[in-house]
């Protein structure tokens, strides 16, 4: 089960549509007895700053504290909708990868991840190569595909038609 939470300046349509893809992509990635926590959180210049549409963090890293994992999702306000909800669903796809423990971040040093119980060093790698990087954009086209087609905007919305 996923709560999901905003801060920042999001407009209600945007909340929405940010609630129900999240709620989607929850349904298909993560085992229906977790229980997930997820804050968006809209940032100005978050782009600029960072280089990224979003990025994801795992908030709450000590489990035994606390019955759920608490996640925040960073992205720049001023993403158009079909920018924000393809980076919705990359973002979902590495929050799967943290749930499930499939990637984390070493405590020993923060150039390694550890994926699939195997560290490697990110700085080692492009960025296309990483191998949480390949599933997340191998996944998130067609979350969304799925989602726009279920929920019935692919011609409502001029977003929706992912031309």
């Amino acid at each position: 089960m996923a709560e999901i939470y905003f801060e920042g300046r999001i407009s209600a349509s945007k909340m929405r549509f940010i609630s129900e893809l999240a709620s989607f992509c929850a349904d298909r990635l993560i085992p229906e007895n977790s229980h997930i926590m997820i804050t968006f959180k809209a940032v100005r210049g978050f782009m600029a700053k960072d280089g990224f549409d979003g990025a994801i963090s795992l908030e709450d890293e000590d489990e035994e504290e606390s019955e759920c994992a608490n996640f925040l999702i960073e992205f720049d306000s001023g993403l158009s909708m079909s920018r924000l909800l393809s980076m919705i669903t990359h973002e979902m796809v590495h929050l799967k990868q943290y749930a499930l423990g499939e990637l984390s971040e070493s405590s020993i040093d923060f150039a390694f991840y550890k994926w699939h119980n195997v560290y490697i060093d990110h700085r080692a790698l492009d960025y296309w190569d990483r191998p949480w990087e390949i599933e997340a954009y191998g996944r998130e086209r067609g979350l969304l595909v799925r989602w726009i087609a279920q929920a019935g905007y692919k011609n409502k919305y001029a977003w929706a038609s992912l031309d």
